[in-house]
């Protein structure tokens, strides 16, 4: 088999998940069945059967590369996700997430 790219494409629409190869294949939609939208960090399982990839910051999608099915596998309360990936002895996810902590700020006066 040929070694796969997956990459997201920023569109009029959102990010569609777009796959080549390291030999220069045209980029085509990986699972044309999966709508444009704020896509980011896809990743490939061992197999290469499945992808992870993040939506909107707050989900964890997992892709069935043959099907199109998907499923969302993890949903953010109040962190930010970044990236997700599978653990490397096939054994659960890992995601890196940003908690959203802050204060409130309130101001008046006329801004420039």
């Amino acid at each position: 088999t040929e070694d796969r790219v997956v990459f997201v494409l920023p569109t009029e629409k959102g990010r569609v998940v777009m796959s080549t190869t390291l030999a220069g294949r045209a980029p085509v939609p990986l699972v044309p069945s999966l709508a444009a939208g704020d896509w980011l960090n896809p990743r490939f399982s061992r197999d290469g059967k499945k992808l992870l990839i993040v939506r909107k910051t707050a989900e964890v999608v997992e892709v069935e590369l043959a099907s199109g099915a998907s499923r969302v596998v993890y949903k953010a309360a109040l962190e930010g996700i970044g990236e997700a990936t599978y653990a490397a002895d096939g054994d659960g996810l890992i995601a890196s997430v940003q908690l959203w902590n802050g204060d409130l700020w309130l101001a008046e006066g006329t801004f420039r």
